[in-house]
């Protein structure tokens, strides 16, 4: 099982980015479910389209990795962001 300590820290070198692969024991949990946090609350896709971008899928109420286990959200705010693995 992943822990949240167990991911790398959210946010990239680049401003404004976030992007990650979320890894389980056999490897990165692809098309995974997960939620982006900003300050502790979930961030939907209506709410990312106010200010960021993501290329992940967004169903079911929550983001999606993709295919290698990656995230990646573009244009983002300053706020303190995590990311919760379901």
């Amino acid at each position: 099982m992943v822990e949240p300590g167990d991911l790398p820290a959210v946010g990239a070198d680049v401003p404004g980015v976030i992007e990650g692969v979320i890894d389980g024991p056999s490897g990165p949990l692809r098309n995974w479910p997960f939620r982006l946090l900003r300050n502790g609350k979930p961030v939907t896709d209506l709410e990312l389209g106010r200010e960021g971008s993501c290329a992940n899928q967004f169903k079911r109420d929550c983001w999606w990795t993709d295919c290698a286990g990656r995230y990646r959200f573009e244009r983002m705010m300053g706020d303190s962001y995590s990311i919760e693995v379901l």
